[in-house]
């Protein structure tokens, strides 16, 4: 009866510890799951921030190049209203292009490896519930 106790007890114990191992690995995984998530909303912060500044750059560029267009464009179409509509066209035309072309580059990049982590940290958590469970 005593050594029936006694494995009890050393099952118990070793229960206990596989439990808190268990405790351990899920927290672990949940810390890695959240600076993986902060370096990644860092990363799209930088990069969002840098294509609003190129962008505002690059409209300004545009529309100070079809300013000028327009304005060389005396010697072929005298009324400057009917330039400035043209050149207006072509800055819309232009920018909705490039628009839809950076839209479309972006919309096929891959969002990385964080999913694989996100996925890794949701399978620990179903291992640790099922665990407890049992």
């Amino acid at each position: 009866m005593n050594q029936r106790a006694n494995e009890q007890s050393e099952l118990g114990q070793a229960l206990q510890n596989i439990g808190h191992d268990v405790r351990t690995i899920a927290s672990d995984e949940l810390e890695m799951g959240r600076a993986a998530l902060a370096d990644r909303i860092e990363s799209l912060v930088i990069k969002a921030g840098t294509a609003i500044l190129g962008a505002a750059v690059a409209l300004i560029g545009l529309g100070m190049l079809c300013l000028t267009a327009a304005f060389a464009l005396h010697a072929v179409i005298p009324p400057m209203w009917l330039r400035m509509l043209i050149m207006s066209i072509v800055y819309i035309a232009t920018g909705t292009i490039i628009t839809l072309v950076v839209a479309r580059r972006m919309g096929e990049r891959h969002p990385g490896d964080l999913g694989h982590q996100v996925d890794e940290a949701r399978d620990t958590l179903r291992a640790v519930t099922s665990g407890l469970k049992q």
